[in-house]
């Protein structure tokens, strides 16, 4: 019941913050989420948003593609709920990470984050580009920058995309720590992958 509360009360501020008449800019880096020392924008939550949304765009699309039918209804209430939930666990995680000493992140580590978030980057530059429409005599710089602004009015930039891919990093040492000492006994896994299976099956039909 706590849970649910927090959960109302963290989606009614968020869409206060939506509603509120603020420079976009300034809203967009309104922190949404804190636990500890981890903390979310408005920008990350966008960004979780759309991040969402393409997934179960996709989703749909492939089962239309097989099965003739479409199951990934949403409202935009559903994935905000859903994307603000992402978040807020996600940063209970990473306070837990820091608590543990696990958020330092080496130099090797850095660099394949960067690499991470660059590779990304460059492909919604990509993306946007074909999409996003200018004056057919602007220059090179004004259309890189109309491509960044569709972007950013989704929550996307370089800077979120590093952060995220820093904080997978994080993350994954969390789970590599708390799975250290699991032992799972074949019977186990395949008692796992047959109930996964009955389940799939039982939602198909």
């Amino acid at each position: 019941m706590r849970k649910v509360k927090l959960l109302a009360l963290l989606l009614a501020l968020l869409m206060l913050l939506c509603s509120c008449g603020v420079n976009e800019a300034d809203q967009m880096n309104r922190e949404v989420v804190r636990v500890g020392n981890a903390a979310y924008t408005m920008a990350d939550l966008t960004a979780m948003e759309k991040e969402l949304r393409d997934y179960y765009d996709a989703m749909g699309q492939m089962y239309l593609m097989y099965y003739g039918f479409n199951p990934m209804s949403y409202t935009d209430e559903d994935i905000r709920t859903e994307a603000a939930n992402n978040l807020a666990t996600q940063a209970v995680m990473l306070d837990k990470a820091q608590s543990m000493g696990l958020d330092k992140i080496t130099e090797e580590e850095s660099a394949q984050a960067a690499a991470q978030a660059n590779e990304a980057w460059q492909g919604y530059l990509t993306s946007y580009e074909a999409n996003v429409t200018v004056a057919e005599d602007a220059t090179a710089e004004e259309k890189r920058a109309a491509v960044e602004a569709a972007l950013a009015a989704d929550g996307i930039t370089y800077a979120t995309l590093l952060k995220t891919a820093r904080e997978m990093v994080i993350l994954d040492k969390l789970q590599a720590e708390i799975v250290k000492d699991v032992k799972t006994t074949e019977e186990e896994f395949v008692a796992a992958f047959n109930e996964k299976v009955a389940a799939e099956k039982a939602e198909y039909a």
